[in-house]
């Protein structure tokens, strides 16, 4: 029997699994192999998706071709448990005793790892969050007894695996009794399970988000002591290779979240002659400032900023996204450029707009509705502007939200129209295009705004290439949340959209400025390192490991951002709160999940139910929050209730 076998463990007692082909994925059962029914995962070391081949069937011989869990490189995550005062035995040298850790991956069972207690001045052991690898499956030759079971699995005595289970291509069979347990070796303490910013940094680690910086930042340093910023700034300027303006006369403002640093985008207003107006929307240039320092080769794979209740997590180190390429007040920075002229006796925009690069001097960075932004008479023209475009423009959050809109519809369309570019596979539709006039007066402005913002975020990314055009404009053509009224207007909809307009935060945008820099000769030539960089990130698999991390961090977001809320105002727990759905999405097992925003608590989570609930999108209806959390604290999560009325 030469077939490659991957198995699926269901859960972490190792009660139920299933097989599969590991090269066609067709599911294998007992009837067509008899020889499976001797396979006990527990018994021959196997991990779920593990890989093996069945060597000899009787006895049973299996030889393991590939298992991502104990290769050296892989690091799990999971809760050691200290608080129950119990050890599981000694290492092998008698030196150290061995405590449950349990990982948070459910398909794995739980792992014996040595650890160090230290009682300075409390008796009371608190678990702790750790990240740890494995180390082995070991055997007890000639023994018929296992260790204590921890997790209920099952202590089979059938055929087993003779030696370690901790390489790939390793042929097992005998008589020997493996260990019930796998054995692991610590990596890093966290820290305690009643710490939120423990639980926020484990969440990362969780996902496989925890990515390094520390050679991005090291790099980055190094490249700037050997030159001074201003060096650099004439270098830039002057480099046959790019063309840049100056803009350095323009009164440029940006608007941005309170306590923000990493300020992408400003805007500039003026009338001309004929009485149009010109808005200016100023976008960081990130490529300049990695290109000059020559970070490609170090840059890391984070794809995107984080935000969490304790801190913000960078994509760039902060030298970079807080300094070098952020709209700074009073200092020079480099931006790429949109130009739209507009008639503000229409508010429509006049012909196509223009693009270019300039080194420009930001006079001021405002806060949204601060005062001081509001009495400003160059926001003053633009909000006017920007209302006479769009009505539901009312507030500066709106105005932000409208132009980065417009320049992503702007080169989503000429980087489709280049062959290139990474696109969002469900378009953009304007909030107010997908509801009735009744269902619009139930929403708030700030809802709405809400539900514009997660619209213009949702949605997988795509790259384009000649083999999946067809596919793209067929992914571009569908939504799985809003659907456009029947009356709704062509320009309401745009079909090829991309992310561009947050290039400091977010990958997908930087990639999108490079190619958008390239297509429209912004840039005649760029080093091998970056167009390597480029070419590397735009594969599928590339592609398809940004998908999966940027709705990853979108969960992890949300999660710790309402269990924050719940735990630092446990009140919000007590009462009742309304809440608007949208993003309705019926999964496979007959659930209903829909995304809810909490108005009043400023907070957006998301509710799965029965299909029997009989809910309606863009409607109002009462919630409650629960804390679900075990003794442990090994699992917390904060849960949304519908009330019945």
């Amino acid at each position: 029997m030469n077939e490659k076998i991957r198995i699926y463990i269901e859960d972490a007692t190792y009660t139920k699994w299933s097989f599969i082909d590991a090269e066609t994925n067709a599911e294998i059962g007992t009837e067509t192999f008899p020889a499976l029914e001797k396979v006990i995962p527990a018994d021959h070391g196997l991990f779920s998706r593990d890989v093996f081949e069945i060597v000899k069937e009787d006895p049973l011989e299996l030889r393991i071709l590939h298992s991502n869990i104990t290769l050296p490189t892989t690091v799990l995550a999971g809760v050691l448990v200290l608080s129950d005062h119990r050890t599981y035995g000694r290492t092998e040298n008698k030196k150290r005793l061995l405590y449950k850790c349990i990982p948070d991956d459910l398909h794995l069972p739980v792992f014996l790892v040595p650890y160090d207690v230290s009682l300075k001045f409390s008796k009371v052991m608190v678990n702790k969050y750790v990240t740890f690898r494995y180390d082995n499956w070991t055997t007890l030759s000639g023994t018929a007894n296992h260790t204590t079971s921890l997790s209920g699995t099952a202590n089979h005595t059938s055929t087993t695996m003779q030696g370690p289970a901790n390489h790939t291509n390793t042929t097992m069979s005998g008589s020997a009794i493996r260990l019930t347990h796998p054995r692991g070796q610590l990596v890093e303490t966290i820290g305690d399970v009643t710490d939120l910013s423990s639980f926020y940094e484990y969440q990362l680690y969780c996902k496989s988000l925890h990515v390094s910086l520390t050679q991005f930042n090291k790099s980055a340093i190094h490249a700037l002591k050997e030159k001074k910023h201003e060096e650099y700034i004439d270098q830039i300027f002057n480099n046959p290779d790019y063309t840049i303006e100056d803009h350095r006369d323009r009164t440029v403002f940006t608007i941005d979240p309170p306590n923000s640093v990493d300020f992408d985008d400003g805007f500039s207003i003026q009338e001309l002659e004929n009485g149009h107006k010109m808005v200016f929307v100023y976008i960081a240039n990130v490529f300049v400032w990695l290109e000059a320092l020559n970070l490609w080769d170090s840059f890391s794979q984070r794809v995107s900023t984080i935000y969490l209740p304790d801190r913000r997590r960078p994509m760039l180190p902060t030298i970079l996204s807080d300094a070098l390429c952020s709209l700074q007040e009073g200092q020079l920075r480099f931006a790429v450029v949109f130009s739209f002229v507009i008639d503000p006796a229409t508010g429509q925009v006049i012909g196509l707009p223009e693009n270019r690069c300039a080194l420009i001097n930001v006079a001021k960075n405002y806060r949204y509705e601060e005062r001081a932004l509001l009495v400003n008479d160059e926001f003053g023209k633009l909000l006017a502007l920007s209302h006479k475009m769009d009505k539901t423009n009312k507030n500066s959050h709106d105005v932000v939200t409208f132009w980065m809109v417009l320049v992503n519809k702007h080169c989503g369309k000429f980087l489709a129209s280049e062959k290139t570019g990474i696109f969002r596979s469900s378009y953009f539709i304007h909030p107010m295009a997908t509801s009735t006039s009744d269902e619009q007066n139930c929403l708030s402005e700030d809802t709405c705004r809400v539900i514009r913002s997660w619209n213009n975020t949702i949605g997988q990314y795509v790259a384009y290439t000649e083999d999946n055009a067809s596919l793209l404009d067929h992914e571009m053509m569908s939504i799985k949340s809003f659907k456009p009224r029947e009356s709704a207007k062509q320009e309401e909809v745009t079909h090829c959209y991309i992310h561009i307009t947050s290039p400091i935060r977010r990958l997908v945008d930087l990639l999108n400025q490079m190619m958008f820099f390239v297509s429209s000769k912004l840039v005649t030539s760029m080093s091998t390192p970056a167009a390597n960089f480029l070419d590397a990130w735009l594969t599928k698999p590339k592609i398809d490991y940004i998908n999966t991390a940027m709705r990853s961090i979108r969960k992890i977001q949300i999660d710790c951002d309402i269990l924050a809320r719940c735990y630092t105002s446990p009140n919000i727990m007590t009462c009742s709160h309304d809440g608007a759905l949208f993003d309705r999405i019926v999964r496979n097992d007959g659930m209903v999940s829909y995304m809810v925003y909490l108005e009043k608590l400023k907070i957006l989570t998301r509710i799965t139910v029965s299909q029997d609930l009989n809910l309606s999108v863009y409607k109002v209806y009462p919630f409650k929050l629960f804390l679900f959390e075990d003794e442990s604290k090994v699992k917390r999560k904060i849960r949304l209730q519908v009330v019945s009325e």
